[in-house]
């Protein structure tokens, strides 16, 4: 299908609504995004639909200040300030997925997730990704989402036991997402909690040239918003006062995001089975009995990945903003050292 084929299909006779309905109006764009999409590619990609934009984060300031320029700028057609792609980097349960579909919400981007377009066949492979890559430049503005992309694009591009078809598909991506015409219009935004495993070809600016870190809570305050956050976005009221929370939260210091996500849904059903509000005592007994998981080398390791990868260093938390280069790797080998040593 060409661009103009497409876009016939988009803009069929009937208007899209007038005036100043911008929701209603992207929500028509989506659907028929979503119609052609699914017309071309069935089984080939996967079509996201985020429920919540970037207000419902809890926490994440400095990421979400980044998010939100970026966001207003693909709004706003500012297609030389747009970057190519995106890598959200950082230890597992840290939040990549949620925020980052919150923010093509926020951006409102159609969004599709690449599944497994590999055949058995000699050359199906090659023709799908066309396919796929045809349609997806055909449908832009659009985000194509690559999770736990060091799996795709680890080092070395593939092997030959294929014979060559996985490099030559990767090398075929790498071509695509470098292609500046695509820029503004095709955004890859790929997820990863070992960047280190990715092939540094596929990193290089021109790629995905913003690399967003993220982190677990450094703060009561914070891991306080993440909870309120998770709450508000399940619709459960809490009456734990502020004070009741920072109380508790400062003794959940390392939880991750998702850690703190199923401490305050385990807190939601204690309430309910005791036929009481969401309280204090709720989220107390909660926290005493939920167990987080214990791997904290792993997790370290993990930071300090994602604090080398970073573009900006106003994205990091203020114990590693101003962290001298030399430090960063110096304590990034001891910490694989010991995570790797298990």
């Amino acid at each position: 299908m060409t661009t103009a084929e497409t876009t016939k299909l988009i803009e069929p006779a009937n208007p899209l609504p007038e005036g100043n309905a911008n929701q209603e109006v992207l929500t028509v764009i989506h659907a028929r995004k979503r119609e052609m999409i699914e017309k071309e590619c069935a089984g080939l990609i996967e079509f996201i639909e985020p429920k919540h934009d970037l207000s419902s984060v809890g926490g994440q300031e400095h990421i979400k200040h980044e998010l939100l320029a970026i966001a207003k700028n693909l709004k706003n057609g500012e297609t030389t300030l747009t970057p190519m792609g995106l890598l959200a980097v950082g230890p597992m349960g840290s939040g990549k997925t949620f925020v980052i579909k919150a923010f093509l919400k926020e951006a409102g981007l159609s969004a599709v997730a690449l599944k497994n377009f590999r055949s058995k066949w000699v050359g199906s492979t090659e023709a799908n990704l066309e396919r796929v890559l045809a349609t997806v430049k055909a449908m832009g503005p659009i985000a194509v989402i690559i999770d736990e992309g060091d799996r795709s694009f680890g080092s070395g591009g593939g092997d030959d036991s294929d014979g060559g078809t996985s490099s030559r598909v990767i090398a075929r991506l790498k071509e695509f997402m470098s292609d500046s015409e695509n820029r503004g219009q095709v955004l890859f935004v790929m997820m990863t909690n070992r960047p280190d495993k990715l092939d540094s070809d596929i990193k290089r600016p021109g790629r995905l040239d913003r690399k967003i870190p993220f982190f677990y809570c450094d703060s009561a305050p914070e891991r306080v918003q993440v909870l309120l956050a998770v709450l508000s976005r399940y619709g459960e009221p809490c009456v734990a006062s502020t004070e009741e929370l920072l109380t508790l939260c400062e003794t959940l210091s390392g939880y991750s995001n998702a850690d703190l996500e199923a401490l305050a849904l385990l807190a939601v059903e204690l309430a309910r089975n005791q036929s009481q509000p969401l309280n204090a005592a709720a989220l107390t007994q909660a926290a005493q009995d939920f167990m987080p998981p214990q791997e904290q080398d792993m997790i370290e390791f993990m930071e300090l990945l994602a604090v080398s990868e970073t573009s900006r260093r106003s994205m990091l938390p203020k114990r590693f903003r101003d962290m001298a280069i030399s430090d960063i790797q110096n304590n990034l080998i001891a910490a694989k050292r010991r995570a790797l040593a298990r």
